[in-house]
């Protein structure tokens, strides 16, 4: 199978394309027809979420088989006109959970701790430690 990622993704994933024996072409940025001209060719191609992988895109690669999404959602693929034409459309729906319960727990934290006005005091030379601990309190 020939893949294209279209977007920058860790190299691990094409070192994985390609030992399981698919050749890969890493092409970054394109659109519209740049991206159509790109596809030739190519069964598979691998997305973030910049690429737009329309109706038209779609329609114009005969080859095209499957288009996976590195990350939640699919809101950049025309997946109506992707299941019209035989073409499987996957994401990774929990790919970013681990990320998003770390930021929640630093917003958290953060908040808890007043960081955001301690750090703007500190820029303003300012350090009024006993008001940020009661307030804390």
């Amino acid at each position: 199978m020939k893949a294209l990622i279209a977007e920058a993704l860790s190299p691990a994933a094409a070192e994985r394309l390609r030992a399981a024996g698919h050749e890969v072409i890493e092409r970054h940025g394109l659109q519209g027809a740049d991206l159509v001209a790109a596809l030739s060719g190519c069964q598979a191609l691998l997305v973030r979420g910049a690429t737009k992988v329309t109706g038209d895109v779609l329609r114009a690669c005969p080859d095209l088989r499957v288009v996976a999404r590195a990350g939640t959602g699919v809101d950049n693929i025309d997946v109506a006109t992707a299941k019209e034409r035989g073409v499987l459309v996957l994401n990774a729906p929990a790919a970013n959970a681990i990320s998003v319960a770390e930021l929640t727990l630093g917003l958290l934290l953060a908040l808890e701790r007043h960081l955001v006005e301690a750090g703007s005091e500190m820029r303003a030379g300012k350090w009024e430690k006993s008001k940020l601990s009661r307030a804390a309190s």
